[in-house]
């Protein structure tokens, strides 16, 4: 399914150093003292929370295009 996808791929890409330093650079250098999250920054949680919404979106009309246009025509 690919909301576990979605979540590996964008976790792994948040932790990153140089795309926080870029991006979100409240984040750089946070103490881990959250059993939960470290991350605590609204903007850096709105940006995950649309990368997971707009994968859902794009799961509508993919299998749409999937069908008539993929490898098995």
């Amino acid at each position: 399914m690919h909301v576990g996808y979605d979540g590996g791929i964008t976790g792994g890409i948040v932790v990153m150093q140089p795309f926080a330093e870029g991006f979100f650079p409240s984040t750089v250098g946070v103490p881990d003292t959250n059993f939960y999250c470290k991350y605590d920054d609204r903007v850096l949680q709105t940006f995950a929370s649309i990368m997971h919404f707009t994968g859902a979106l794009a799961a509508f009309p993919a299998g749409y295009f999937t069908a008539k246009y993929g490898r098995t025509r």
